[in-house]
């Protein structure tokens, strides 16, 4: 027996929303992205903090470091 065709993909039926409710969706998702945006804004300053912190020890130790003219060679 053979096998019945397949038309295409499955519609699922979408009830038709009103303005109001179209709104407070996209209320919603913007009201979403904004915290979302807030948290890597965060995130992204304390990276640069940390940044900062990191470049301040390796000048630290890159003047320990370095050879200096008053210093007796090894």
């Amino acid at each position: 027996m053979p096998k019945p065709k397949v038309t295409g993909a499955v519609r699922r039926k979408q009830r038709r929303r009103k303005p109001a409710e179209l709104s407070d969706a996209i209320e919603g998702q913007i009201a979403e992205m904004c915290r979302d945006l807030a948290v890597q804004a965060k995130r992204m300053r304390q990276l640069q903090e940390r940044t900062d912190e990191l470049r301040i020890v390796i000048r630290e130790w890159a003047r320990d470091s370095a050879p200096n003219s008053d210093r007796e060679p090894p």
